[in-house]
């Protein structure tokens, strides 16, 4: 059954390359392990019940690369979806992530979107208002930062890395 939803922006990425900055690459190390400490109570942190989606952008994957690291899951196991914002898909797909999310519910404990301005701002409220009944205030998300979504607990906390802040 589903606990938490975690929709984390991209970090950082060098100007003339896909691949993230140094800086963002720690940064993203920093939140993954923030994530790793507030769903482990849920979720056990093995890859077992989560499932990690990516955007198919090269510093989305790497990011998610790095989250996968933390919560002991395989990077084979990151799924690519150009739903999540690529070249070919420019406006955000929200009733498609939200079927997936509906989809997946019963069978994952932990949902994880590594997605771009677009979806990591529009993303949370949307699901909060269609899928999981729950008031999400559209939110700003800088680069590195995420919003973990408690189903259960019906909290939303934006994660910026240093601390877990009530919205």
């Amino acid at each position: 059954m589903l606990r938490f939803v975690v929709i984390v922006r991209h970090g950082e990425n060098e100007a003339d390359a896909e691949c993230l900055t140094k800086a963002s690459r720690l940064q993203i190390n920093i939140l993954a392990r923030q994530i790793k400490e507030l769903i482990q109570d849920g979720v056990p942190v093995n890859g077992g019940g989560i499932l990690l989606m990516s955007s198919t952008a090269e510093y989305a994957q790497e990011t998610a690369g790095i989250i996968s690291f933390w919560l002991d899951m395989k990077e084979a196991d990151i799924v690519l979806t150009p739903l999540l914002f690529s070249d070919s898909v420019k406006q955000p797909q929200l009733g498609q992530v939200t079927k997936m999310v509906s989809a997946k519910r019963k069978e994952c404990q932990a949902i994880i979107f590594v997605t771009h301005h677009e979806y990591a701002e529009e993303l949370p409220s949307f699901l909060g208002k269609n899928e999981l009944n729950l008031d999400v205030q559209r939110t700003p998300i800088d680069k590195g930062n995420a919003i973990l979504i408690d189903v259960t607990l019906r909290k939303v906390r934006l994660l910026n890395g240093d601390e877990a802040v009530n919205l």
